[in-house]
């Protein structure tokens, strides 16, 4: 009869220490699950966002076309638009900068191209010069697509600001 008392002892005892998650039992469950379970897409999300800071410095050094030295006056945003006209006749543009806050970089215009797709064209904003035109999507456009949304447009930005949300709760804890 003490064997019976002594296991039911024991189980009370087992139950009522599972009853009682303290605070920072729970935070540590929290802790190994972000931890565990999702490293890997977490290390994605933080290692492509330390990148894109600096993308369009990996993009200014891939493409040529994106440089222009920096000189002492840069010609009106007409005149650059009427070169890039003259350049592509039969192509739209639907976007046009001209970068100032960035000296020795290019301007640049998004255009149509005839598959219904888009490019860059670039221009020398101080010569006037068609530098020529890159993909939409260049490796820095790329690593901050994947960055923000990981490719998956709304589920995606929901996955990352999740994981802002879960790296600050992981820092808490």
């Amino acid at each position: 009869m003490t064997t019976i008392t002594a296991q039911e002892s024991a189980r009370q005892s087992v139950a009522r220490k599972r009853k009682r998650l303290s605070k920072q039992y729970i935070a540590y469950l929290v802790h190994s699950f972000v931890g565990l379970k999702l490293t890997l897409l977490l290390t994605v999300v933080l290692a492509t966002g330390a990148i894109a800071v600096i993308a369009q410095e990996i993009d200014w050094l891939i493409y040529s076309e994106m440089r222009s030295p920096a000189q002492e006056e840069r010609l009106n945003s007409g005149e650059l638009l009427d070169r890039l006209q003259a350049a592509y006749p039969d192509k739209g543009l639907s976007f046009f900068a001209t970068n100032i806050e960035h000296p020795n970089t290019s301007a640049r215009a998004r255009m149509t191209q005839d598959d219904g797709g888009f490019r860059y064209a670039w221009i020398n904003p101080y010569s006037g010069e068609v530098m020529g035109d890159t993909p939409l999507l260049t490796v820095g456009k790329f690593l901050g697509f994947l960055h923000g949304s990981l490719f998956l447009p709304v589920v995606g930005r929901a996955v990352v600001n999740a994981f802002g949300v879960l790296t600050l709760i992981s820092l808490i804890t």
